[in-house]
C-alpha cells in the first residue's frame, strides 16, 4: 500500500491519533484461533494452534485531559482459521515534524504447516528511522520472531535486527542482547529489542518483541507534555497445542528499574 503521512508542528503527535480511523488497533488471542485446516489434499490435521501480529508503531503521550493513544498502527493479525497463509500491512513514510521521520514502514504475519509442523512467523521493519531531530536513528529496524509447534514440542525464537542503530551518538550492534536499557539524560529511557514471553513448554509458547521502547521523561527537553512512550517495530506470536491449553495473551513488561 502506498501511502504518505505527513503532520507539523507539536499539535501533529496527537493528531497521530486520527490514524486510527482508518488502521484499527489489533490484538492476539492466541488460545481463540482456530486449528489450522488439513493439509492441501490430505485429510491429516497440524499439530496444534497459532496466530501472530505485528505493527509499525504505537504512541502515548499526556495531555490536558489525559493520555493520548494511537493504538498499534499499521497492525496486521493472522490465525489458523484465515483463509490466506499471509497478511500484510505498510505505509511508505510517516513523518511528525522532526520528532518522528521513518521510512518504508511493513508488519508481515506468515503461517506455514505440514501434518507434524506449524509455524507462524512475524516481522516488521522499519528503514530510515529518525526520531526526535535524529538523536535516535537508524538505517533500518526489524523486530522478528518465529513460534512453532511439532508432533513433540513447542518453541519461540527472537531474530530482531538493528542497521546502523545510533542512540546519542553511541552505535548498538545489530543484534543486541533482549532488554537492553539505554538512558538518555533529559529525554528518557530507550529499551532495545525488549521481549517477554508467558509460556515456554512442549504445549505451548508465546514470544513478545518490540525492537525500540521509549518511555520519555517528565519533564523532557523535547518540550512533550506530561512525557510519553513510544514504541517502534512490534511482533507476537504464540502456539497452543489445544484450545483449553492455558495461555496469557503476551504483554510487555515493565522492569521495576532500569540501569542507565
Amino acid at each position: 500500500m502506498k501511502q504518505h503521512i505527513v503532520l507539523s508542528g507539536i499539535a501533529s503527535i496527537f493528531l497521530a491519533a486520527l490514524v486510527l480511523l482508518v488502521n484499527p488497533a489489533s490484538t492476539v488471542h492466541a488460545a481463540r484461533a482456530a486449528q489450522c485446516a488439513p493439509i492441501p489434499g490430505t485429510t491429516a490435521s497440524t499439530p496444534g494452534y497459532v496466530s501472530g501480529s505485528a505493527y509499525a508503531l504505537d504512541l502515548s503521550v499526556g495531555g490536558m485531559i489525559g493520555p493520548i493513544k494511537t493504538g498499534p498502527l499499521f497492525p496486521v493479525t493472522l490465525g489458523c482459521e484465515a483463509k490466506t497463509n499471509q497478511a500484510t500491512n505498510g505505509v511508505s513514510s510517516l513523518a511528525l515534524q522532526d520528532y518522528i521521520n521513518l521510512a518504508a514502514l511493513r508488519s508481515d504475519v506468515v503461517i506455514s504447516r505440514s501434518a507434524n509442523n506449524v509455524k507462524v512467523a512475524e516481522i516488521s521493519r522499519v528503514g530510515g528511522l529518525s526520531l526526535f531531530g535524529g538523536m535516535i536513528r537508524a538505517d533500518a529496524v526489524t523486530a522478528s520472531s518465529t513460534t512453532q509447534g511439532t508432533t513433540f514440542g513447542a518453541s519461540s525464537i527472537n531474530t530482531s535486527t538493528f542497521f546502523n542503530l545510533i542512540i546519542a551518538g553511541h552505535k548498538f550492534e545489530a543484534a543486541p542482547p533482549p532488554n537492553l536499557s539505554y538512558g538518555i539524560p533529559g529525554v528518557g529511557t530507550v529499551t532495545l529489542n525488549e521481549q517477554t514471553s508467558t509460556s515456554n513448554t512442549p504445549l505451548a509458547s508465546d514470544i513478545s518483541v518490540t525492537a525500540i521502547d521509549i518511555e520519555m521523561a517528565f519533564p523532557n527537553v523535547l518540550g512533550i507534555p506530561a512525557g510519553g512512550r513510544l514504541r517502534v517495530a512490534h511482533v507476537e506470536g504464540s502456539f497452543v497445542r489445544s484450545p483449553e491449553t492455558p495461555i496469557q495473551e503476551p504483554t510487555i513488561a515493565l522492569p521495576s528499574s532500569r540501569s542507565h
